[in-house]
């Protein structure tokens, strides 16, 4: 007889499989019994580089994590990377015919009015509310008290590729009977964002390792996602060229970027090559790096710009993951590109604070925490089963 009973949240990133074994208790905080990390070639424009080692590494990562564990796993829920996701809004609305005061019974039969959606090769996981209409003109957030004649609601579907759903669901099937799939960038928007903010309208940009994900949230749901293979690993390489230094070498010149440094500082970098231990001007390698960094905001111009809703210019870009975020006087850069401010996000759950790249796993753990409390959802409806 197991002694314990615990979930497992598995982040898929571009660079490791990471999984966190552990329970919530009363106050709904997190506690993190055992944790493994399992890095492999991850995945470009939504298929893995070495799909016939995913197996091998999602299980050596759950086997690790819950090795000397007395425990049975009760539910698996897996985040899914922006890469294997995209989102479709729908309307919905009501007429009353004459002033009506709206009730939370008008409000749920208009999401009873919407129905789950999918495409060829893809299947809803998220759904959640971006805003409400009334008469055909102001959009609220909560439309219950108010006396109109008409009532509209704009949705959000997330939606994963069912080969995505299919392959977790094959792998993950002995350790758990449920399992169930979470948009980890709609998770991250609800976890780093407060409510007033969301409501504003806010960007997310999270840089992984070779992946990054351009989210749009309004309300409670993702009204824009896009995502291209471009990241910290880009970077890297180019440093592992250009320096002619091998790529791990390559890794640890990217710590020390800092594109504050002007072109006329003398400031120097210690690398290691063939020929032995070169200074090489740190204003050199920033050159290298800012090529990459403009790459990586043209295509997030590009995913801004094919978004179905407008995006005010006045709205920030919130720069989170651990592809840029470290990088000194990158939040000036970003915005000298986008044309927009740049604030870096950092992780909200506490075990995970101040540290932008943990907001994945951060967003995954609010939005579960609000899940298993309500086996509804706070924030959306988890579709899938």
């Amino acid at each position: 007889m197991f002694k314990q009973r615990f979930i497992a949240i598995i982040d898929v990133g571009s660079e490791d499989i990471a999984v966190y074994i552990g329970s919530f208790d009363k106050s709904r905080t997190f506690y993190v019994k055992s944790e493994s990390k399992c890095a492999y070639d991850g995945f470009q424009d939504g298929n893995w580089f070495s799909p016939q080692l995913l197996e091998s590494c999602v299980c050596k990562a759950i086997d690790k994590a819950i090795h000397g564990l007395d425990c049975k796993i009760t539910s698996i829920y897996v985040g899914v990377p922006g890469e294997f996701t995209k989102v479709e809004l729908h309307d919905t609305s009501t007429n009353f015919g004459s002033l009506h005061k709206v009730t939370s019974v008008d409000v749920s039969r208009l999401h009873d009015d919407v129905e789950s959606v999918g495409s060829d090769g893809f299947a809803s996981i998220n759904y959640s509310t971006i805003f409400y209409t009334t008469d055909g003109k102001k959009r609220v957030v909560d439309p219950i008290g108010m006396s109109v004649k008409m009532l509209a609601m704009k949705s959000s579907y997330i939606l994963c590729s069912a080969q995505f759903i299919a392959t977790f669901n094959n792998i993950l099937s002995k350790y758990s009977k449920v399992i169930k799939f979470i948009s980890t960038p709609w998770a991250e928007c609800i976890s780093l964002f407060t409510a007033k903010v969301r409501d504003q309208g806010a960007i997310l940009l999270d840089v992984g390792y070779i992946s990054t994900d351009v989210s749009y949230i309004i309300g409670d749901g993702l009204c824009g996602l896009g995502s291209f293979s471009l990241g910290k690993g880009h970077i890297v390489y180019d440093l592992s060229v250009g320096l002619n230094i091998p790529y791990n070498e390559a890794r640890d010149i990217k710590s020390e970027i800092d594109f504050t440094i002007s072109n006329d500082d003398n400031k120097t970098i210690s690398i290691l090559t063939d020929e032995g231990e070169q200074l090489v001007k740190s204003s050199f390698v920033n050159m290298i790096a800012t090529a990459r960094v403009e790459e990586i905001c043209l295509e997030v111009k590009s995913v801004i710009d094919k978004f179905d809703i407008d995006c005010p210019c006045y709205l920030k870009i919130y720069l989170t993951g651990n592809g840029l975020s470290d990088l000194r006087g990158i939040k000036q850069l970003i915005s000298q590109y986008l044309d927009r401010a740049c604030e870096i996000k950092t992780a909200t759950v506490q075990i995970f604070s101040n540290k932008p790249f943990m907001s994945s796993i951060s967003g995954l753990i609010q939005v579960i925490s609000n899940y298993e409390k309500s086996n509804q959802g706070i924030f959306a409806v988890l579709l899938n089963k």
